[in-house]
């Protein structure tokens, strides 16, 4: 039961630096200043989500696991491409919808495989989707 709740924690600070680093490589090659604003709010709260996740596994006596080099690679290179010939709003809003929705998906997984997560872990979790959910119906509204 320890290690599921620990995975599913560290599968919370994992998403949420993912998206940290995505709105990260993101951000400067938006111009428009509502959308740097939408990616920081969106930024923002996935550090507060990490934070969350991080402090809960330290309880465990656990540290998140690292991300690899390899995956930080490939969405720097992933968003780099997707960026090249369209850096528009609705491009933009597009790529944040499918990456969020990828999270949301890996996490509803996450909580799934458990039988019984506890209270707090699960409540992180399905935190992390709600939040997910709001910022992707946000994204819609600039296609």
């Amino acid at each position: 039961m320890h290690h599921e709740n620990t995975n599913l924690l560290n599968e919370v600070s994992k998403a949420s630096k993912m998206g940290i680093d995505a709105i990260n490589i993101l951000l400067p090659k938006i111009k428009k200043e509502d959308l740097k604003k939408e990616l920081k709010d969106q930024c923002s709260e996935y550090q507060k989500l990490q934070a969350k996740a991080n402090e809960a596994m330290s309880e465990y006596n656990v540290t998140p696991s690292k991300e690899k080099m390899m995956e930080q690679t490939m969405l720097w290179g992933s968003i780099q491409m997707n960026t090249l010939l369209d850096s528009s709003e609705q491009h933009i809003a597009e790529m944040m919808i499918n990456g969020t929705t990828m999270g949301i998906i890996d996490m509803t997984k996450k909580l799934n495989e458990l039988e019984q997560p506890k209270a707090k872990e699960k409540e992180i979790a399905e935190e992390f989707i709600e939040n997910s959910q709001a910022y992707i119906d946000m994204w819609k509204n600039y296609l």
